[in-house]
């Protein structure tokens, strides 16, 4: 499981975007979606807390810590607030990963 942002998903809607091609490409091989109860809303407010984080960006954080996946991202403050309790990567990154059959 890849946990994706919000901005890998509007770059496969604007064919003109750089980033275009590898989010679409991506966003084809993998689509699973996680429900949202109380726990993982606690959750998400104790990770936006301890790490600057804003109300999506918890979410994404929460998905990835749970299922102990990388988090796939274009923005730079996931990055700089979660790379010490997560893997995040780029959408390019992670395409690589996984057509390389690497885990």
């Amino acid at each position: 499981m890849l946990p994706l942002d919000a901005s890998v998903f509007l770059r496969r809607a604007s064919p003109n975007d750089p980033g275009y091609g590898v989010c679409s490409e991506l966003l084809e091989i993998i689509t699973t979606y996680v429900p949202i109860d109380t726990e993982f809303t606690r959750e998400a407010e104790e990770l936006a807390a301890d790490y600057f984080l804003r109300g999506a960006d918890a979410t994404y954080a929460v998905v990835a810590r749970r299922y102990g996946a990388t988090l796939v991202s274009l923005d730079d403050e996931h990055y700089r607030n979660l790379s010490g309790i997560l893997t995040v990567q780029t959408p390019a990154e992670a395409l690589a990963t996984i057509t390389s059959g690497a885990s």
